[in-house]
């Protein structure tokens, strides 16, 4: 029993990877007007971004999606991201982004 719990444990130490604490570093708050350029520029040359947000219950802890924005900028009360494999959709308060960067999927 001692040699198949040992491999048992090792077929699993791959997960130690994933049970760390991964979460993205905080970035700094970005201006409003940055926000939006960036997100327009996503959205006008439909490249995929990646949105850094708030959580709700803890400012200290961030979320990040990365995608392309699958709504029109005239649609305020959301943002809508497409995975690349567009498999997912994330939905997004514009209140809660703390920072959005361009990718360079296609």
């Amino acid at each position: 029993m001692g040699k198949n719990s040992a491999v048992k444990l090792s077929a699993f130490s791959f997960l130690s990877n994933f049970l760390t604490d991964n979460s993205p570093t905080v970035l700094p708050q970005m201006p409003t007007e940055q926000i939006i350029y960036f997100l327009n520029q996503a959205y006008i040359k439909s490249t995929s971004i990646t949105i850094q947000t708030t959580d709700r219950m803890d400012p200290s802890v961030c979320h990040e999606y990365t995608g392309k924005l699958i709504t029109s900028p005239e649609d305020q009360s959301k943002i809508v991201l497409s995975t690349l494999d567009k498999k997912t959709m994330s939905i997004i308060k514009p209140n809660e982004i703390r920072y959005v960067r361009l990718t360079h999927h296609k």
